[in-house]
């Protein structure tokens, strides 16, 4: 028996605790056995515990961090707004389980899961530029642009303001307008040589010359209407210049005596271009 070094009370000699008070005993036998083996690496169970808990707090992060990685690099193919959502997620948890926990896997998953955000970023960033210049293709102009009116003898047309007449006056049906990436144009005759009968293939043998002339390649053509009038379309690209073109030779009579119209939109694209609004403001004289 030996007093308790705190209370006072007596101990037995080999007890690593009070019974009273529950002060440690640095004299214990028990008591100096565990911290010699805490010493020479043998921890005691409860502490192995404490570490096997951890270490699998890090693996799940990390493994959950791998998944949501790998997730994200395939929904970036399809799903690009997901991907980014799925890759940042992946990203924080294997942060943490790297961080915090230093599991191995960790650094796997925060790999993948940055390949993720990059391939969601670029993919997104992509769709988002094909959609703008599709819209472009198809003639449709954004919410911040206005239309201005063109007024000839021939016709009334609106055209995006920033597309800006070069050439043509009030007295002529002619003009052309452009911009950086765009132009239109429009070119009138009176033919009475032409008519519905022969359109197609007075058309047809006009474009397939005049457009190799100027660079371009005849894609096809077919019979077809402008603006509510008899017409006949062909489709047109110059590799050199990097467009895509749609022309119409139009056949109308108007009150100027022009009756034959080639109006034509060259812009660069990788889309098949329409005329779009151009041909829907589009009003006859």
């Amino acid at each position: 028996m030996r007093d308790c070094i705190n209370c006072g009370l007596p101990v037995e000699s080999d007890a690593a605790f009070c019974g009273n008070c529950g002060q440690a005993q640095i004299g214990s036998p028990l008591l100096s056995g565990s911290l010699a083996l805490a010493s020479a690496g043998v921890l005691p169970a409860y502490a192995r515990e404490a570490l096997s808990d951890t270490a699998r707090r890090g693996e799940l992060l990390s493994i959950i961090g791998l998944f949501l990685g790998v997730a994200a690099t395939v929904a970036a193919l399809f799903m690009p707004i997901v991907s980014l959502a799925l890759a940042s997620a992946g990203l924080v948890l294997s942060t943490i389980g790297r961080s915090k926990y230093k599991h191995s896997l960790s650094l796997i998953a925060v790999i993948i899961s940055v390949i993720g955000l990059l391939a969601g970023i670029s993919i997104w960033g992509y769709a988002l530029s094909q959609s703008q210049s599709l819209s472009l293709a198809q003639g449709r102009i954004s919410s911040t642009s206005q239309l201005v009116g063109i007024s000839t003898p021939c016709y009334n047309v609106k055209i995006d303001s920033g597309l800006h007449s070069v050439s043509g006056n009030s007295n002529s049906c002619n003009f052309d307008a452009s911009s950086g990436i765009e132009e239109f144009s429009v070119s009138a005759v009176n033919n009475p040589n032409i008519s519905g009968a022969n359109l197609n293939s007075v058309a047809q043998q006009v474009f397939s010359q005049a457009i190799p002339k100027s660079g371009g390649t005849y894609v096809s053509g077919q019979p077809g209407t402008f603006a509510g009038s008899q017409a006949y379309i062909v489709y047109a690209n110059n590799a050199v210049q990097n467009t895509r073109g749609i022309f119409a030779m139009v056949l109308h009579q108007t009150y100027a005596h022009d009756n034959v119209f080639i109006v034509g939109r060259a812009i660069r694209t990788i889309h098949v271009p329409s005329f779009g609004p151009l041909e829907q403001d589009w009003q006859w004289k």
